[in-house]
């Protein structure tokens, strides 16, 4: 038995650090407190301390990120670690969009929280840029292919042929998409 300066209780042994005079509740108070009151050395310090172990932090990261993926994709998405298994399978390896290997992410609707597939990050953050919205991606599609294009100002002496809607202009765009390798 021992007793703790901070709170005045006789406690076990085991509710004090081995460094501490002070039992464990009232030292990380003492030390959330301290904290509080130096913040200027206390981020020197979590500097100092990430240089001198940046290889072992490294190695603990590495060593768990794939748990902390699936931790945040099950609290963000209420994906299991199957179900985005089985995500990928279903998409064989590849971004939704752009059918590319990579590192796939979690898409979903905004509005309802439903997860509608996997994409790279170029075709995630693309969605994202447009808002989720299917009126301003299908107006977007319609400037890239020239089709509502404000004024042309053209550098070559012949521009290219246009296709006359953006159902030809998607088919013509598609038409020369590569198929995704099978996966071995």
């Amino acid at each position: 038995m021992k007793t703790c300066p901070g709170c005045k209780e006789t406690k076990a042994l085991s509710e004090f650090t081995r460094r501490s005079a002070r039992c464990k509740p009232c030292r990380a108070a003492w030390i959330a407190e301290w904290r509080r009151v130096h913040p200027e050395e206390t981020r020197q310090m979590a500097k100092r301390y990430r240089e001198a172990h940046r290889e072992q932090i490294r190695a603990t990261y590495l060593r768990h990120r794939e748990m902390h993926q699936a931790t945040r994709r099950r609290h963000e998405y209420g994906l299991t670690a199957e179900q985005y298994a089985q995500l990928t399978a279903q998409q064989e390896g590849v971004c939704a969009i752009c059918r590319r290997r990579a590192q796939l992410l979690v898409d979903h609707d905004h509005e309802s929280g439903v997860v509608r597939g996997l994409l790279c990050l170029h075709c995630n953050s693309g969605l994202g840029q447009f808002r989720d919205n299917p009126q301003l991606l299908q107006t977007a599609l319609a400037y890239l292919l020239g089709l509502n294009a404000p004024s042309k100002v053209s550098t070559r002496k012949r521009p290219p042929k246009e296709p006359a809607t953006i159902d030809q202009a998607i088919a013509a765009a598609t038409s020369n998409r590569p198929t995704p390798a099978a996966p071995a």
